[in-house]
């Protein structure tokens, strides 16, 4: 497993748009971002493709996007920018 963690640009990304929208929106961003960080802990070399260096990463899950920096020897995830 990974230890995933967000940037504080990343989160104030995800908070902007999360309060710009409906209920029924929040409703799918919010399980979007739940399953990314599971999928992201499990094995984030095997999500979405790689951009610039091998160990960045942008994942797509529905309304989704993230882009996100893997750090394989010390197991971590680190999302630095978030857009849906």
């Amino acid at each position: 497993m990974f230890e995933v963690s967000w940037s504080d640009p990343a989160l104030e990304e995800l908070a902007d748009v999360y309060v710009g929208v409906d209920p029924t929106a929040r409703q799918v961003i919010a399980a979007a971002v739940g399953m990314l960080n599971a999928r992201l802990a499990d094995d984030p070399m095997a999500e979405g493709e790689s951009r610039g260096r091998e160990t960045d990463r942008v994942v797509f899950l529905g309304p989704v996007r993230v882009w996100a920096e893997v750090n394989v020897p010390a197991r971590t995830v680190r999302v630095y920018r978030f857009k849906a």
